[in-house]
């Protein structure tokens, strides 16, 4: 009898410091989920308090977004949803620790988010939301520490008097991770997004998806699938488009710095559909490897028709190491209030010091392909540069820099989309009144064709290119310095290289950037 009850008792207690144990190595595969999320530079972790029990505990943490991310993405935003992201957010995690906690299979822990917010943040939300939680968010920590973290969206079916509407539907993500997040598989879905503007116009989305993985050997992942999108507006709609701060928010980097364009959408309807991009990099031997996909079937910009595109690339020899400074270097300007120029500089200084290995390793871009059609013709673009020999000093001297580039490009391009681009390029450098006619403004057009197909003829007779279809083939090399145009030597005056290597220095950020870019992933 002694010895049952000894027994018994001994199963008591391992009944109880079974879930016990189990509880401190949840804590544990938290307190990492946290430092990872501390790790991002668009969020703060505020506080974090544990409670810990025999079968279950309570975490409380509080988050919300960066300030500096807060002020760059303010003026995009209704003041509604203002006062949403500038409140921090509570979570509160409820802790059941225990081999069946969730259900027959073993596990560590189940966590239940329960996420609660200011007195005007709930206000606000319950007008969109009801009574429904708008987020919920389970994660089941298995017994080896890897797990599964499931977030849901509430339906969103909202409409004012105004004749405004917002709708979506199943919304959710999926997070996959192992013992100490060494490696992460991460998606997002949306079905269907619908805004009705009133009777200013409408949104339509269908089917997005977004994917990303990580792992500590950097062997990560990228990807963007969206089936359609579609936006109508009444009106012409104006547009001043800060791509500095919106790309920033989306990659970590800051290429936008150098294209933020202005100016109206006349067409006011635009559909974009089967939208692919995915990028995937090895790593070898502390280098690594991207190769990258972007593509969409069909664009319609007003009465014009775009596409298909189809892009192919891939970015090799890149040094690990400096990435991953440069990297972190460009999230800590990303915060930083300053104007595009300081951004210029900043970055400049930092792919010369951070991101100095990326370029000292023979760093290969290749494109396999480009191809594009447009209603003005297609082009199609094939090669590859490297910088070859490329020493960390050189990166102060942009002449140094050219005498180390190779490229060895193949074009095939519409004479006419030349000639198109050639006017919406060059038409800035002609004083038009604002008030100038139709007829003013075509006779400019026409003196930019008509120059534009001056420098073709002579370039063909030079042997620079051949002729097509109205086509426009050549074979473009640089090597050891010198310019060769389909095996014809080309020679430049010394001024207008100069030119060249002052476009090269200005722009040299923008172009690494979107090289290193491909590299780069959430």
């Amino acid at each position: 009898m002694k010895k049952i009850l000894a027994l018994l008792l001994a199963l008591v207690s391992l009944l109880g410091v079974i879930p016990y144990y189990l509880g401190g190595q949840a804590q544990q595969t938290l307190g990492k989920q946290h430092q990872v999320l501390s790790e991002k530079f668009y969020v703060d972790i505020v506080s974090r308090d544990y409670q810990r029990g025999v079968f279950s505990s309570t975490e409380t943490v509080v988050v919300r977004l960066h300030p500096e991310v807060l002020s760059k993405i303010q003026s995009y935003l209704p003041d509604n949803i203002k006062n949403v992201v500038n409140q921090p957010i509570t979570i509160v995690h409820h802790i059941k620790h225990g081999l069946f906690a969730d259900g027959v299979k073993p596990v560590r822990a189940v966590v239940e988010s329960e996420f609660q917010y200011e007195p005007d943040v709930a206000k606000i939300l319950a007008r969109f939301f009801g009574q429904s939680a708008p987020v919920a968010m389970r994660n089941v920590i298995d017994l080896n520490g890897s797990g599964e973290m499931q977030i849901a969206f509430a339906n969103l079916d909202y409409e004012e008097l105004s004749g405004i509407k917002i709708n979506w539907q199943d919304v959710k993500g999926v997070l996959k991770y192992q013992d100490q997040f060494v490696a992460t598989d991460w998606q997002l879905s949306a079905p269907v997004s619908n805004v009705l503007f009133a009777d200013k116009g409408s949104l339509n989305i269908q089917d997005f998806v977004f994917k990303s993985g990580h792992s500590d050997e950097q062997n990560d992942y990228f990807g963007v699938d969206l089936s359609h999108f579609e936006v109508k507006w009444n009106d012409s709609l104006a547009y001043h488009i800060r791509l500095n701060d919106l790309v920033n928010l989306l990659t970590d980097l800051q290429v936008g710095a150098f294209i933020n364009p202005n100016g109206n959408i006349a067409p006011n309807h635009i559909v974009l559909n089967g939208l692919h991009y995915q990028t995937q990099s090895q790593n070898n031997k502390q280098l690594l490897n991207t190769q990258g996909i972007f593509s969409f079937g069909k664009l319609q910009y007003g009465e014009d028709d775009y596409g298909p595109l189809n892009i192919d690339f891939s970015l090799d020899n890149i040094d690990a190491k400096s990435l991953a400074a440069l990297k972190q270097r460009w999230q800590q300007i990303a915060v930083i209030q300053m104007d595009a120029e300081q951004a210029k500089q900043q970055m400049l200084a930092a792919i010369r010091q951070e991101g100095a290995g990326i370029f000292t390793n023979n760093p290969l871009f290749t494109l396999n392909k480009f191809e594009f059609k447009t209603p003005d013709g297609e082009i199609h673009v094939n090669g590859k540069l490297t910088f070859k020999d490329l020493q960390a000093a050189d990166l102060y001297q942009s002449s140094a820099m050219v005498k180390k580039i190779e490229a060895d490009f193949q074009f095939n391009v519409a004479k006419k989309l030349l000639e198109s681009f050639a006017v919406n390029q060059a038409r800035g450098l002609f004083a038009v009144e604002d008030n100038a006619s139709n007829v003013e403004q075509e006779e400019i057009n026409e003196i930019i064709k008509m120059l534009m197909n001056e420098t073709i003829n002579s370039m063909k007779t030079q042997g620079y290119l051949t002729m097509e279809d109205d086509a426009i083939q050549t074979h473009f090399l640089l090597q050891n310095n010198q310019i060769t145009l389909n095996n014809q030597s080309f020679s430049t005056q010394k001024d207008e290289f100069d030119a060249i290597e002052a476009e090269i220095d200005a722009d040299a950020a923008s172009l690494s950037a979107s090289m290193i870019g491909a590299s780069v992933t959430q």
